[in-house]
């Protein structure tokens, strides 16, 4: 008889999302990070600080994206 691990469903999101963020600082998409690292302003302009998908607006939809897809997963399973 195989045993299963069932872990809640936050945690399995908050793995996700821990991740992704953890890969995302790591290579730094020029989207999101000026030249020297630094995370953008959120905003629309000619300067080149700002971008409509800065870490601030980026990261709780990702948390939102995480928790459904960890739904997905214990439905599925």
């Amino acid at each position: 008889m195989r045993s299963q691990i069932h872990l809640p469903r936050w945690i399995v999101a908050l793995v996700l999302y821990l991740l992704i963020i953890l890969l995302l600082f790591a290579i730094k998409p020029a989207i999101m990070f000026t030249n020297d690292g630094k995370p953008k302003d959120f905003g629309i302009g000619l300067t080149q600080g700002k971008s409509i998908l800065a870490p601030c607006v980026f990261f709780p939809i990702l948390a939102i994206f995480c928790f459904f897809i960890a739904t997905i997963i214990y439905v599925a399973i």
